[in-house]
């Protein structure tokens, strides 16, 4: 086998900076909304908790929330509010969740973008892992790529949606009842004309480990499902396992970081 590492170029992010927005905005939470981040401003002085969350959650539990699903239905119009935060501007868009999600934990921070354009991580990996997938061409051995996402506000759906595809709303002008989450044919492993990279059965993707965090977490191994080879090293590791209809299980490591770096269990205290 060949392993080959990339730290996906995520354009545009300072990922310490950026990342107090990110992190405030995800300890918010709505059963009925995502929300879409654009950083009008940049700020340099790192606001708290109180100074957001409140009223983030305040201003989504104002909403009206058929209101706000059969505007976003028959026009494709959203709720915005634009929120000073310190030295931050901040606006945000609420995308309601279809009937069937309504209820169910999950993160807030649905897309993200700055004063750039787009800050999307899982697009920022989808790009690196593509880059190095095509790097060999045609291997007499399957290719493993490794990726290690900085940003803090990455997380496991980014790895999944650059893998398989993004979720986005689908809905039809016009049409009551019709908004729909949809997953869209656009990741490493699957595009519309069907599997794609099919000499690589796995990537391993770790979310913002540092040094003096090797044991707290390890990184996660996604197995592709439309591989022609199998990867079947490092089985006590956290694994995504994908379904061929694009049906997604993760499962916890059954080891613990310390034994595989050979560490105390309260490296570094």
């Amino acid at each position: 086998m060949v392993f080959e590492g990339v730290i996906p170029d995520e354009e545009g992010v300072d990922p310490i900076r950026d990342a107090w927005i990110y992190d405030l905005t995800n300890d918010a939470s709505n059963p009925d909304y995502l929300v879409r981040l654009s950083i009008v401003k940049h700020g340099s002085v790192r606001p708290g908790r109180r100074d957001l969350v409140p009223q983030l959650e305040q201003w989504l539990s104002s909403l009206d929330y058929a209101d706000a699903y059969n505007r976003l239905n028959s026009s494709g119009e959203t709720f915005t509010r634009i929120f000073e935060v310190r030295d931050w501007i901040l606006e945000y868009e609420a995308i309601p969740t279809s009937p069937e999600h309504r209820g169910k934990p999950g993160r807030l921070l649905g897309m993200h973008e700055g004063e750039g354009g787009d800050i999307k991580v899982d697009d920022a990996l989808r790009k690196a892992l593509r880059r190095k997938a095509k790097r060999y061409g045609d291997l007499d051995a399957p290719l493993i790529l490794a990726a290690m996402m900085e940003s803090s506000s990455a997380g496991d759906d980014d790895a999944e949606s650059a893998l398989i595809g993004p979720h986005a709303v689908q809905y039809v002008e016009g049409i009551p009842d019709s908004v729909k989450w949809i997953r869209k044919p656009d990741g490493l492993w699957r595009r519309s004309t069907g599997p794609v990279v099919r000499h690589v059965p796995a990537a391993i993707v770790s979310t913002a480990i540092q040094p003096w965090a090797h044991n707290s977490r390890l990184p996660r191994i996604w197995h592709n499902p439309w591989a022609h080879a199998r990867f079947d090293e490092f089985a006590d590791f956290p694994t995504g396992i994908i379904g061929k209809r694009g049906g997604v299980t993760l499962r916890d490591a059954t080891i613990q970081p310390s034994a595989v770096f050979g560490l105390d269990a309260d490296w570094p205290h």
